[in-house]
Parts: structure tokens; C-alpha cells; sequence
């Protein structure tokens, strides 16, 4: 079942409606849309035939508005939107939706070339929320604990390094953890709910190594666990590999020939068959 057609609800947007986001909340039960101009209209909406009810409205000229996004928390509870200048939760639960606001950021002042602002949010798989700024920045913001009221939510401005600058958006990831809603003709999938584990998954440990001598002259002797099998590499500081060597269970010891490799700083890796790795730094001197 869907809707086809077109739905005039709640407020109307006016011509000015940019520099914006707009969200459904993560178990699909509410949208939000918002934007500088206009604040926040948020709506229940039915999963089932696509319409929005139960209209409600943020007013947000009094919270020095410069740029606006919005995400929900993972729990659905909760709807973060920022205003520039401000990090504000609302309780989308609460009786009066807008009277549950709670500053739960300010911005700083830190810059990284030019301010880091709040903008654009994303809720991301790991169940928290990033934000960019409306500058060309190297950080995002983090709010750690997003299923928690006001401050307990940790939001930790500039919390996460980027490689390279970025500015305004903020990557579009689906939400591919909308479960079925119990007793809905529209839910069909079978997918009653998150996968629970029953039994604890058994750790690999990663094998012992131990290196004779270090530094090493001609020979060097790699000494691992007699039950441990997999692949020994020597390999220089730019990925290089100079020796390898197979090391099969029942053996203690593994000889490397080194005799021809240049003096410097290298590292042996043991990738066991069980999928662990175990780096150690050796010094080769002639």
C-alpha cells in the first residue's frame, strides 16, 4: 500500500526554504523538515500508506539562527537541531514538544582555518550523531550518548579529525534497520526485530612472538607458538618485502635469512591462519 497524490499539512514553507535538512526518525514513525527560514515542522507519518498527521512546529528566530540541521536520535525519542550557533534537543515525546528544549551545545569558537560551526547532522550506524559546519573544515562533531536527555547526550564539539577539509553536508546513509511493526499488512519482510546473540563469539587470540637476536646480522630467529601456522613477512618501512617464510604447526622457530637485506629498521608480520596478525619492529646491522 502507498499514496499516491499530493498532502497539504502544517505549516507551508515559505520560497526560502535552504540551507536545511529534513529526516525520518529511525523506527519510521516521524518526519522532520527545517530550515533557517522557517524552524522545524515535524509530523508522525504512517509507514503503511505514506501520510503525514499530527503536525507540529519549532519556532527558532529567537535562537540566533545561521545554518539548521536535524537528525533523530536511534531511539526516535529525541530530535537534535542546530541553529549555527547551538546544539538544541527536543523530547518529541513531551506533552509540548517545544517548551522540552534543551541547549545541549554552544559553539566554542574553535576554528580549523575558519569556524566549526554546527550545520548539517547524520546519524550513523554505530548509533551516534555527526555534524558538519557551514565552513570548509577538517573536523565533525559528535554527540555521543544521543539516546540520553539534555547534557548526558555528550556532545563533544570537534571531537573527530578528518583527512581532508569538507564543508556543509553531511553523507546520506540509509537507515537499513527499519524492523517490521508488529500486526501491519505492510510489513511483509518478516523482520520482527535487531538479531540478538545467544552465544558469545570465541576470541582469537593473536599468536606470541619473540625475535633473536634484534638487531640481527645474517640470521634472525622468529620464535612462535608450536601450535600456531601461517605466513612470516619481512618488510621495510615502505612496504617492502625482502623475505618470506611459511611456518607450519609443530614448529617452535623460523630462520630468515638476512645476510643480503640493507642495515635499517624493518618489521616481521606473522598473519596467522586463524586471521591474527602480530607486527614487531627489527633492526638489521652489517
Amino acid at each position: 500500500m502507498h499514496y499516491e497524490g499530493e498532502q497539504q499539512i502544517g505549516r507551508l514553507s515559505s520560497y526560502q526554504s535552504w540551507v536545511g535538512q529534513a529526516c525520518f526518525s529511525p523506527d519510521g514513525t516521524r518526519y522532520a523538515s527545517g530550515n533557517i527560514h522557517n524552524g522545524v515542522n515535524f509530523f508522525d507519518f504512517d509507514r503503511c500508506t505514506g501520510m503525514l498527521s499530527n503536525p507540529g512546529h519549532l519556532d527558532l528566530m529567537a535562537d540566533s539562527v545561521v545554518a539548521m540541521g536535524i537528525a533523530f536520535s536511534p531511539n526516535s525519542r529525541y530530535l537534535y537541531v542546530t541553529t549555527g550557533l547551538w546544539i538544541l534537543q527536543y523530547d518529541m515525546e513531551a506533552a509540548d514538544v517545544a517548551a522540552s528544549k534543551v541547549n545541549v551545545a554552544q559553539y566554542d569558537g574553535f576554528e580549523s582555518q575558519l569556524p566549526t560551526t554546527f550545520f548539517q547532522l547524520d546519524l550513523a550506524p554505530n548509533g551516534k550523531i555527526y555534524g558538519s559546519s557551514h565552513f570548509g573544515t577538517d573536523v565533525l562533531h559528535i554527540i555521543h550518548q544521543p539516546d540520553q536527555p539534555g547534557l548526558a547526550c555528550e556532545v563533544e564539539q570537534h571531537g573527530l579529525k578528518l583527512p581532508v577539509y569538507h564543508a556543509f553536508t553531511m553523507p546520506n546513509v540509509p537507515h537499513y534497520r527499519l524492523y517490521d511493526v508488529p500486526g501491519s499488512v505492510c510489513d511483509s519482510l518478516g523482520i520482527d526485530g535487531p538479531m540478538v546473540a545467544v552465544k558469545e563469539p570465541k576470541s582469537v587470540r593473536a599468536p606470541k612472538m619473540v625475535l633473536f637476536p634484534n638487531p640481527a646480522f645474517d640470521l634472525l630467529t622468529v620464535y612462535l607458538e608450536p601450535e600456531a601456522s601461517g605466513r612470516i613477512t619481512l618488510m621495510d618501512v615502505a612496504g617492502k618485502t625482502w623475505a618470506e617464510q611459511v611456518k607450519t604447526a609443530g614448529l617452535e622457530q623460523v630462520l630468515l635469512k638476512t645476510a643480503e637485506v640493507p642495515s635499517g629498521v624493518y618489521f616481521i608480520s606473522f598473519c596467522a591462519d586463524t586471521g591474527t596478525r602480530t607486527t614487531q619492529k627489527v633492526i638489521i646491522q652489517h
